[in-house]
């Protein structure tokens, strides 16, 4: 076992470019008990797709790594069948890959929008447009009125910055927003009770489970989700497309031209730098995992970005190859908690850098000091400032 000192993503350097450190834990096996944390971690890929598919024996409902807001305690992500099911069902046609392509118009004018305010020669593509997409998106798709919008993006601003060391300061700004938001959504939630509209909150609203309609703590739960899930999730994406098609010369300019390749790229950036790195599962029976004794009521953490490294799954794994295919990668998670809302954050990605290549010629990324999340679940940058001509 690797010194317990030294075991995690303990500095700066490690989460920004953690591949070594996954090599290094995979050659002496797919499954380590950490000893600093108190629970198992999972760097394989096919032991991470044994834990994800196994819903009966490794429990998505524990109590382990929450938000410290509990934000998110009540929503799909934490549920077992058969309530998990039954809830995501009533919103999984709507995030079909078939209807999420009917939104591409509206997604486009949105990137447009944001777009718009940004200028040359350099600027933060995390502030400039990464954060502001994926806020005005959702709530765009919920349906919130115009005169709403500034304070609506700035409750999701303050609640998607999420980090594991955040001040006692920012935590008390996170948790007044987030009660505002949601006196203020289940002030919407009524109102399209009283008379239904074309968003998905109405969608949400309509909505029924066993003959019942959802809960206004259902819906709240689902706009939590979206709001707090979706977006940080796609705000990686964006960036850690930047900071991946930077790696191969020229690969901005072969990309702005072709959307076939583009697409094919972001599935990429997904397996290659997942910017949701890791999912939290509790043991509900005592089980062996790749020759490890897990008991009952231990903490497993699947680590996708590692497991998205594993070369007995992927060949030059370490290496961003924008053309790669097949990519069975699990960037999206795997099973039945597989990302409900992939397809919308595939489409963001794609249409907000196809717009950003066609209107900018990305001239230079300047990673060289750039801070990390610093979020066990997250594998993102605070800021990627680019100079664009």
């Amino acid at each position: 076992m690797a010194d317990p000192d030294a075991y995690g993503l303990t500095t700066d350097d490690r989460r920004l470019e953690p591949f070594d450190w996954f090599r290094e834990m995979r050659e002496r096996g797919p499954v380590h008990r950490n000893p600093r944390k108190d629970r198992w971690d999972v760097f394989g890929y096919d032991a991470a797709t044994t834990v994800l598919r196994d819903h009966e024996q490794f429990s998505s409902d524990t109590p382990f790594d929450s938000d410290r807001l509990g934000l998110l305690d009540d929503t799909i992500v934490n549920l077992d069948p058969p309530r998990h099911g039954k809830l995501r069902s009533t919103v999984e046609d709507y995030f079909r890959e078939e209807h999420v392509r009917t939104l591409e118009p509206r997604v486009r004018e949105l990137v447009g929008q944001v777009l718009a305010d940004v200028e040359g020669p350099q600027f933060d593509v995390v502030e400039a447009v990464a954060r502001p997409l994926p806020n005005l998106v959702i709530a765009d798709l919920l349906g919130i009125p115009l005169e709403d919008r500034e304070r609506f993006l700035s409750w999701c601003d303050a609640l998607t910055r999420l980090e594991v060391d955040s001040t006692d300061e920012r935590r008390r700004a996170q948790r007044e927003a987030g009660q505002q938001m949601a006196a203020y959504m289940t002030e919407q939630i009524q109102r399209r009770r009283e008379r239904p509209r074309e968003d998905l909150l109405s969608v949400l609203v309509e909505s029924e489970v066993d003959g019942e309609p959802l809960s206004t703590g259902d819906v709240l739960g689902f706009a939590a989700l979206f709001l707090i899930a979706g977006n940080i999730t796609t705000t990686g994406l964006l960036t850690n497309a930047v900071r991946s098609f930077a790696e191969r010369p020229r690969l901005f300019e072969d990309l702005a031209d072709d959307p076939e390749a583009l697409a094919t790229a972001v599935e990429e950036v997904v397996r290659y730098r997942s910017p949701a790195s890791a999912v939290s599962r509790g043991a509900t029976t005592d089980t062996e995992l790749c020759g490890r004794q897990v008991d009952a009521g231990d903490h497993v953490v699947v680590r996708l970005l590692a497991a998205n490294h594993d070369p007995a799954r992927f060949e030059d794994p370490d290496s961003f190859v924008p053309d790669r295919s097949p990519n069975p990668h699990l960037g999206f998670g795997h099973g039945i908690h597989n990302c409900i809302g992939a397809a919308l954050g595939r489409l963001e990605a794609r249409v907000a850098l196809s717009e950003l290549l066609d209107r900018f010629d990305v001239r230079a990324v300047h990673d060289g000091d750039l801070t990390p999340v610093r979020n066990t679940f997250m594998h993102a940058v605070h800021s990627l400032p680019v100079e664009v001509r």
